[in-house]
């Protein structure tokens, strides 16, 4: 046999019907044989330090953000979209037990958010207006109570003719009025100031751990659709601009590559030597692959790999050495 029609038996071999199954036989041995191996000759430090900083461009970040973005965010928010159950559903009894637990914690929430929180002006004007309010309705009613109070008196200015009555009580609310305003000048701000002290200091209160257990139910209570209906095209959009942004601001800093660095240097030190089963199991991955799902999705990426014409030259080249090594043996 020569050596083009050893590469051919060689190609023909490896992408026969039966190849699929060889392939599934050497991806559960190579598994295997590197789960017993050593992490830090799996995952060289040098090797993976420079895989990783490979990535510390702006085009390949935007090639890892983008992705994740229009694939697994979209396909997330079309099935949400089209869900009308609640997405409690998927949380089991002991999932909800353990966040309504989280949601109690004290200290979950930190005082800098409430006052924060306090000091805008969106909220500044809403409390307010509902303060203005408040004091207007109140206003109204002092005059009439005086005058209820009052009776005999009011009684006597009414014989003079002309509402006297109600024109005081209409120059009383005029006068509350314009002292309400000039109020709400400095009273506002007291009043939010006063609200978070008052938020910040009954954080952990009954009253507010139960708010916040009582809005984590709420939202356990509505449906994939509710949640997504905020998340529209437009909002995919802004967030891949805001992600790409990021992505290429985050490669461009030096404090990035040397963060990646240390994590780097941190599972090496803690998990290099021992193996990389050791280090799966170390972090609760304790299963076995199921080696033959994986083997039949991999395997037309394998044998498209065989069908490329550099696999060809290169069996071509393998066989050719063959041929020569056994022209070369020694006879019996």
């Amino acid at each position: 046999m020569n050596a083009d029609a050893l590469a051919d038996w060689l190609k023909a071999r490896l992408v026969n019907p039966q190849a699929q199954k060889d392939w599934e036989a050497l991806l559960t041995a190579g598994v295997e044989r590197s789960l017993d191996t050593r992490l830090e000759v799996l995952w060289p430090p040098a090797a993976v330090e420079a895989l990783v900083l490979a990535h510390f461009t702006e085009a390949r970040a935007a090639d890892v953000a983008r992705p994740m973005v229009r694939g697994v965010l979209h396909q997330i928010l079309v099935e949400a979209r089209a869900d009308e159950q609640p997405v409690g559903r998927w949380v089991p009894t002991e999932a909800r037990v353990n966040i309504d637990e989280l949601a109690g914690r004290k200290g979950l929430i930190q005082e800098a958010w409430i006052k924060q929180i306090f000091s805008e002006k969106a909220v500044e004007e809403l409390v307010g207006d509902t303060l203005y309010r408040a004091l207007i309705d109140f206003s109204t009613l002092v005059p009439r109570i005086v005058q209820s109070l009052m009776p005999s008196a009011l009684g006597r200015l009414s014989k003079l003719g002309g509402g006297v009555g109600g024109r005081m009580v209409e120059e009383v609310e005029k006068l509350l009025e314009a002292e309400v305003k000039k109020f709400m000048g400095r009273g506002t701000r007291l009043a939010l100031d006063g609200a978070a002290r008052f938020a910040a200091d009954h954080i952990d209160d009954p009253v507010s751990i139960g708010t916040r257990r009582s809005l984590v139910q709420f939202a356990l209570k509505q449906s994939g659709a509710f949640h997504a209906a905020p998340l529209t095209p437009e909002v995919e959009q802004i967030v891949e601009r805001i992600s790409l942004a990021i992505a290429g601001e985050v490669v461009k800093r030096d404090e990035a590559k040397a963060i990646a660095r240390r994590v780097i240097e941190r599972l090496h030190t803690a998990h290099g030597s021992g193996t990389a089963r050791a280090f799966l199991e170390a972090h609760g991955i304790t299963e076995r692959p199921p080696y033959a799902e994986w083997a039949a999705v991999t395997w037309p990426t394998v044998e498209s790999v065989l069908q490329a014409p550099e696999l060809d030259r290169w069996l071509r080249g393998l066989a050719g050495e063959i041929v020569a090594q056994l022209g070369a043996a020694p006879g019996p």
